[in-house]
């Protein structure tokens, strides 16, 4: 897929917490080459605003940057996906 920049913001759509839905910046800290745009993103939260589901945490994340495997691209922006940023 081109336009895939490690490094380049991206919108991801988050798929937990109380603002599941909604879309927050994220930065592509490598590509995975796949069919796709498969990512590892970086996704910075609203904090504890987006209050993440408890799992997020015991697994060593923070409430404000969790890091996101294998995302897929999507037009749509649907839960736990990520697109371009709209100018």
């Amino acid at each position: 897929m081109e336009n895939i920049v490690v490094g380049r913001i991206v919108h991801y759509v988050l798929e937990s917490g109380r603002s599941e839905g909604a879309h927050r910046p994220a930065i592509i800290v490598r590509d995975l080459q796949q069919p796709g745009g498969l990512v590892q993103l970086q996704v910075f939260t609203d904090g504890l605003n987006d209050r993440f589901l408890l799992d997020d945490h015991a697994r060593g994340e923070s409430p404000n940057v969790i890091w996101r495997t294998d995302v897929r691209y999507s037009e749509k922006p649907e839960p736990g996906t990520w697109h371009f940023m709209m100018e």
